[in-house]
């Protein structure tokens, strides 16, 4: 996710910046790998692969980007509940 935004941004420049991260998302449940501690869930999750974002590595990916992101999106059903908040 950081190399996509901070490729995105750097290739196509504009005066605003958003980024939309898609998914389902865990929501209050587990995630399917079990790599994180059962607290932690995770959005943008690979079924194929077991690749997934977890909620506290969001904010890492999303830094060092060219310009600050103006909208953070999530289209992420699950992801809405006030569980994840």
């Amino acid at each position: 996710l950081q190399e996509f935004a901070r490729w995105g941004a750097a290739n196509y420049p504009a005066d605003n910046l958003a980024i939309v991260i898609w998914n389902h998302g865990a929501g209050w449940r587990p995630t399917r790998s079990s790599r994180q501690p059962e607290r932690f869930r995770a959005v943008s999750i690979d079924n194929d692969t077991g690749n997934e974002i977890s909620t506290q590595q969001l904010p890492d990916a999303l830094s060092g980007t060219a310009q600050p992101i103006d909208a953070l999106i999530f289209d992420a059903s699950l992801m809405q509940m006030g569980e994840v908040a």
